[in-house]
């Protein structure tokens, strides 16, 4: 095996150089850097307990944004709850109001069909006595036959009140209310 004169070279003087080293009491740090050294090590503790209170301080603010985030959860879940009751009962309502505006319905539609069936002397009676708005309902809902025969009956005064009514029954309705009008 062959050796290589430069790497004896480079040995030599790495020897030689830490001899020396050795033999001169070792490397100086030079008297700025040990200063700045010492201040380190004595600032040490300080940052470690400044990092230390800081990292409390977050710790707690972390406890205190994880509580509020379940409270809001809860809030929250509490408020989907609610709307999902408060949407039952609004259903429940509507049927129920459906279920009403049926009933008046039949029983106006019944109504309206025994006074178109009554003798028109009889029925006569009984439409100069209603209010004029009631009457007028009733009229609009019968065959136009009966309607004629009770009409025939009534005092022109009577028969006129009612004729305005309902000649006038939809001269100042909106659009909106012409459109939920049965």
């Amino acid at each position: 095996m062959k050796r290589s004169p430069r790497l004896l070279l480079a040995l030599s003087i790495l020897l030689i150089g830490s001899g020396t080293l050795r033999l001169s009491g070792g490397i100086q740090i030079p008297a700025v850097l040990a200063d700045e050294a010492e201040t380190c090590v004595d600032t040490t503790p300080e940052v470690l307990a400044a990092l230390n209170d800081r990292s409390d301080r977050l710790d707690q603010r972390e406890d205190i944004l994880n509580t509020r985030a379940r409270e809001i959860a809860e809030e929250e879940e509490a408020l989907t709850a609610y709307i999902a009751e408060m949407e039952a009962t609004k259903a429940s309502l509507e049927d129920m109001l459906n279920l009403a505006d049926n009933a008046v319905e039949n029983d106006l539609a019944r109504l309206t069909e025994v006074y178109q069936n009554m003798k028109p002397r009889d029925a006569t009676a009984l439409f100069t006595a209603m209010d004029p708005d009631f009457a007028a309902g009733f009229l609009a809902r019968m065959r136009p036959d009966a309607a004629a025969a009770i009409m025939s009956g009534l005092s022109p005064e009577t028969a006129y009140t009612i004729s305005a009514v309902l000649a006038g029954r939809f001269t100042n309705v909106t659009v909106d209310e012409a459109l939920t009008r049965p």
